[in-house]
């Protein structure tokens, strides 16, 4: 149950869920406020990995296959922590103060995700479990 995991991993997917909607955030007004191609190709592809970020945090088995076929590497702590950090600096690309604290931010949850997973191995394992019904 959502309710029985330890405090840190709530405190992690929480942060996780925070980065998303910034990320998000950070994506759709830089969509509205560009006309160049390239920053719209950007923002897509970090509204892209915030939805993606969201969907993994949800743990739904439906979802689970798909999302493990395509981004298992979130699935381990250190794979996790570079996708961040990439998404970070993607984020960082002309997002101005509301980019600067979302860069903050997901680099944060990237430190925090790494070591909650370094923390509990056995989270890992329970979330294969979740959403692929494997160890």
């Amino acid at each position: 149950s959502f309710l029985n995991l330890p405090k840190p991993i709530l405190a992690m997917r929480f942060m996780n869920v925070l980065s998303a909607f910034m990320l998000s955030f950070c994506a759709i007004t830089k969509l509205m406020t560009t006309d160049r191609l390239a920053p719209g190709i950007v923002a897509v592809y970090i509204f892209i990995f915030a939805v993606a970020i969201f969907l993994f945090e949800l743990h739904i088995p439906q979802l689970g296959r798909g999302l493990a076929e395509n981004l298992g590497f979130l699935y381990s702590a250190m794979g996790r922590f570079w996708f961040l950090i990439l998404v970070a600096i993607l984020a960082a690309s002309g997002h101005g103060l509301w980019g600067i604290f979302t860069v903050i931010l997901v680099v944060c949850t990237a430190v925090v995700n790494a070591l909650i997973w370094w923390k509990y191995p056995d989270y890992e394992k329970g979330c294969r479990i979740v959403d692929l019904g494997q160890a």
